[in-house]
């Protein structure tokens, strides 16, 4: 609920998305997805990762993110961090 709230206001206040997933041809929506909040927030804990219904879709059992994800977070961690510094001033 706190995570809604907080996207919220930081679209209503930029006029930009917080997370804006696309597809690619190596990774899904969701996998997209969680590639951004990873590199938003840091890593998941596994504790957190695995609890979900569908969470063996995008992580290990030792709670890290299957290779698209982890490797969609690295190559794009650099753009995101830029983008987001825009707004930090």
């Amino acid at each position: 609920m706190l995570c809604t709230v907080d996207m919220q206001a930081f679209e209503l206040a930029t006029g930009d998305y917080l997370f804006e997933p696309h597809s690619g041809e190596n990774y899904s929506r969701d996998e997209d997805h969680l590639a951004h909040i990873i590199e938003l927030l840091g890593p998941i804990p596994r504790s957190i990762a695995l609890m979900g219904k569908y969470s063996s879709e995008f992580f290990t059992k030792r709670g890290k993110p299957h290779y698209a994800v982890a490797k969609h977070t690295i190559e794009n961690q650099a753009v995101f961090l830029a983008a987001l510094s825009a707004y930090s001033a």
